[in-house]
């Protein structure tokens, strides 16, 4: 009778386990989505970083055994459009520049900061036959901007030290397709926009008037890897290792500045394009997931910026309030890449050591 019980006793406990096993891999999310904005070209794909994650499948060989499933979501409202997908749940993940973040983290959506990005460009483009030469010139002409984006930040920078405000100019809200169509068909006098222009410009459709490229850091974009404080809180291993395989992925892209600009025709992009505006930069700065005092120092500006514009109605502490370095940190140590990427100053500069 004793052994019967003692036989019942461990089925018991065998079938216990069994349906915590069970329930704990039931618990990990089906689909995870990652938010990215869509390129110009409209391809279904990455670059840099992530799209070296996506390219080498690198996020499904780290999660097999759960079987989750992992969608690259492109959004054409760019920035703006991944913090509205975040704030409904549509995403787990996503990346954007600075300005569409901190808006949505100033408007009370619940996101982490757990990776960044940096160098953007912003250029400034008329159309070919254009009579305006300079930035002072563009006062009451139509603008065509993506609203809410790094390059609308890059604008208000470039016009304040122009004499002008958004008062000046007649702004119309353009994704990143559409405004390099409507300078090529001049439907607008000026547009900001990204490296597409110098395409543009190849092709005798546009003339650029100004740009970021050689300014101060300051005028180039900061971005981020975002995640849901929501999901984080649930899923805390699965954003470290989520975190980690980014990380390979920006050291993939860290380790030889040509192969990672060839890669990054995949979207569409021209070689010579991306040549050109990503001269000067080398591949560790421009690829480096790192939360440093660069990046740091660039959101708090931003963040007093936004608020003197009216971009967002309040302030935030973004070291206290949004940045969560823990699972960045857990993933360097893991990999050994702590002293892979400098670690920047202010000005853009290497920190020594």
């Amino acid at each position: 009778m004793k052994k019967t019980i003692s036989t019942l006793l461990t089925f018991a406990f065998a079938l216990a386990a069994l349906g915590t096993a069970t329930g704990f891999a039931a618990d990990y999310p089906k689909v995870i989505r990652i938010g990215q904005v869509a390129g110009s070209f409209n391809k279904p794909v990455s670059t840099g970083g992530m799209g070296y994650v996506q390219a080498n499948n690198l996020l499904d060989e780290e999660f097999k055994k759960e079987g989750i499933t992992f969608e690259f979501v492109y959004i054409r409202a760019a920035g703006p459009g991944i913090q509205e997908a975040l704030a409904n749940k549509a995403l787990d993940f996503g990346q954007s520049g600075d300005l569409p973040s901190i808006a949505g983290r100033a408007s009370g959506l619940r996101t982490r900061a757990i990776a960044g990005s940096r160098g953007g460009n912003t250029y400034v483009a008329v159309p070919a036959d254009s009579k305006i030469k300079t930035i002072k010139e563009i006062k009451g002409k139509k603008v065509g901007v993506s609203l809410g984006t790094y390059m609308h930040a890059a604008m208000l920078k470039i016009l304040k030290d122009n004499g002008l405000t958004e008062n000046d100019v007649k702004l119309v809200n353009l994704d990143n397709a559409t405004v390099k169509v409507a300078i090529a068909t001049k439907d607008v006098d000026v547009a900001f926009f990204g490296n597409d222009a110098l395409t543009l410009r190849n092709g005798g459709l546009a003339r650029i008037i100004g740009s970021t490229k050689n300014f101060p850091v300051w005028y180039q974009s900061t971005g981020e890897l975002l995640v849901r404080d929501e999901f984080a809180k649930k899923y805390p291993d699965i954003v470290k290792r989520f975190v980690k395989v980014f990380v390979k992925g920006s050291y993939l892209a860290s380790q030889n500045k040509n192969a990672t600009l060839k890669f990054n025709t995949r979207n569409g992009s021209a070689l010579a394009q991306l040549k050109e505006d990503s001269e000067g930069v080398s591949a560790l700065y421009s690829n480096s997931p790192k939360l440093d005092e660069q990046w740091l120092d660039h959101t708090k500006r931003s963040i007093a910026l936004y608020k003197k514009h009216g971009l967002i109605r309040r302030t935030f502490d973004a070291e206290k309030e949004w940045v969560d370095r823990s699972f960045l940190d857990a993933a360097l140590k893991e990999l050994k890449l702590e002293n892979y990427w400098p670690d920047y100053d202010v000005n853009g500069n290497k920190k020594k050591k």
